[in-house]
């Protein structure tokens, strides 16, 4: 189901029926957010994710309460500031990843008490 304006987006919060699928229309922006991430992380950097992550960053904005904006915004200033030399701490661009997905998780209905330091970083290869 395609959105394509601000008074359908109001409608799904009327109808109970509609609110149902909105929660999976936001569960399907976060899963595509999420993946698009993986820009962020070493080796995966190309235009195609670059445009897969604008996109999934646009729906996010309309889909997100501020909070999860918020969140994810912190993860970015941090990520320009690796990107200038200000911040060389893996840690805690890690954490901030890491809070990221906890973050989009608490906003689905998934209640966690995992920390960003649960989060574990799988990778392939050397």
């Amino acid at each position: 189901m395609q959105i394509s304006n601000k008074s359908e987006i109001a409608a799904f919060k009327d109808d109970p029926k509609l609110n149902l699928k909105a929660l999976e229309r936001k569960r399907e922006v976060y899963n595509d957010f999420i993946k698009s991430l993986g820009l962020f992380i070493a080796g995966r950097n190309n235009d195609e994710q670059k445009q897969i992550f604008l996109d999934s960053y646009a729906a996010l904005w309309l889909w997100a309460p501020d909070e999860v904006i918020s969140v994810i915004n912190i993860f970015f200033d941090l990520q320009m500031k690796a990107t200038s030399g200000q911040v060389n701490n893996q840690q805690v661009l890690k954490d901030s990843y890491a809070a990221c997905i906890i973050s989009l998780r608490n906003d689905c209905g998934v209640r966690t008490v995992l920390k960003s330091s649960d989060y574990r970083y799988v990778f392939f290869g050397k």
